[in-house]
């Protein structure tokens, strides 16, 4: 579906369940909703909440959401003291939804320093910190953990050498924009006008889905 097609289609649906309550929209707001809406539908079919069955679960899901995944690797150097036996690397793996697998390659130091591929583990700051606050609990150098945090860049404790960092992501969706939007307006940094690269058969539900946000807007602005 083009950009003029998602703007045609969203003003069908957007007049026929608003009729004559409503206000039109403008491209940069039409723009916005549709933009909103399949980010919020992206995260939906990636957790199975909703109608939608999880990534994890269905093929149908992995093979949509596909276009959004993409593989990367980094090498890790410069660490800084962490406590207790760990060390801290950090890496900006940029403006994702979501972290598919992550591994990592440490030198394990009870092996003669050979390398060897260990899973990472999430784990929250205040659980973090009790690891380093017992002075009985040895490191453990059979993963690597990773600070859970909303963040574009990833902290990742290990009480071995990391050597490299290796993930799959799902990335945030590029904006949808019906038409070029005029000077000073833009949506996550970009104004022309652009479609959707998820699969077409997303299309019309990111259109519904939107169309519903902005029913919605309109109501919370319009209550007595």
């Amino acid at each position: 579906m083009t950009a003029q097609e998602f703007r045609n289609e969203f003003d069908l649906l957007y007049n026929n369940i608003m009729s004559d309550m409503a206000p039109g929209l403008d491209d940069y707001e039409v723009s916005l909703f549709l933009t909103q809406a399949q980010e919020e539908l992206v995260q939906q079919l990636y957790a199975g909440t909703g109608s939608f069955s999880g990534f994890e679960t269905s093929e149908k899901v992995r093979r949509n959401l596909a276009n959004l995944i993409t593989h990367g690797s980094a090498q890790l150097s410069n660490p800084t003291e962490y406590g207790n036996g760990y060390w801290e690397y950090e890496h900006t793996i940029g403006n994702i939804l979501a972290l598919i697998s992550e591994r990592a390659k440490i030198s394990d130091s009870e092996a003669c320093g050979n390398p060897k591929w260990v899973n990472v583990t999430p784990i929250k700051y205040d659980e973090m910190n009790k690891v380093i606050e017992n002075p009985f609990r040895r490191p453990d150098n059979r993963k690597v953990l990773r600070l859970d945090e909303e963040t574009i860049t990833i902290h990742l404790i290990s009480k071995e050498q990391i050597l490299e960092y290796s993930w799959d992501c799902l990335n945030k969706p590029s904006p949808i924009i019906v038409s070029n939007l005029p000077v000073g307006f833009s949506i996550d940094g970009q104004n022309l006008a652009k479609t959707s690269a998820l699969d077409s058969s997303l299309h019309r539900p990111i259109i519904k889905y939107a169309v519903q946000l902005a029913a919605a807007s309109w109501a919370a602005n319009n209550k007595s």
